[in-house]
């Protein structure tokens, strides 16, 4: 929505390379079940009229895209920083399904046109985190999905911005540090169906 935080005043957390997420090894995936980001969440729907604002497991989706409003944004941030803390919950083990991947979409969203310059960087830095927490073959879809957003921010005139998409960058290096810059630009091509640069 149309928030006086647009172009300044209260500034969200700062995102990137400070977050506690590391890939996990695969070899080791089939031992433990991945979990459900969302059942990390408090169950329920908050009641209507409440004046503080609840994320549950019931309308973190629809807060992600609640533009009602000039204090909206803040809806927006804080079901941002619900899913963050949800993934910590997880141990940064989360299974790849059907609400990820709408979670995923929304954050998205809020990441390529949303009107507050404070919440993209921490939408980026929950998807990094979320990215960071699934297997390797699903983390590199949600990649490809992300693309032209990634591309895009590595160039924003936003400091945050760019700091998060090379956060989200090294965590795909992350998953395999084994990679050669040839290699790891091989694989992000891959990913995300763009032609790999020489380096």
């Amino acid at each position: 929505g149309g928030d006086p935080s647009a172009s300044g005043g209260e500034s969200a957390p700062s995102g990137g390379t400070g977050s506690g997420a590391a890939a996990v090894d695969d070899s080791e995936s089939d031992a433990f079940p991945r979990v459900d980001l969302v059942s990390m969440l408090p169950s329920g729907t908050p009641a209507p009229g409440a004046t503080t604002i609840t994320i549950t497991s019931g309308n973190v989706l629809s807060e992600l895209g609640n533009t009602d409003g000039k204090s909206s944004w803040q809806n927006r941030k804080a079901a941002i920083e619900a899913l963050v803390q949800a993934c910590e919950k997880t141990s940064y083990y989360v299974e790849f399904n059907r609400g990820l991947s709408d979670i995923l979409k929304a954050l998205r969203q809020r990441v390529t046109s949303d009107t507050n310059l404070n919440i993209k960087p921490i939408a980026l830095q929950c998807l990094g985190t979320i990215i960071a927490s699934l297997d390797r073959d699903n983390a590199a879809k949600c990649i490809k999905l992300l693309s032209d957003g990634l591309i895009a921010g590595l160039g924003d005139s936003n400091k945050r911005i760019r700091d998060n998409c090379v956060y989200i960058l090294e965590m795909v290096c992350s998953m395999n540090p084994k990679l050669t810059l040839t290699e790891f630009t091989s694989e992000f091509a891959a990913a995300t169906g763009k032609k790999p640069v020489a380096p």
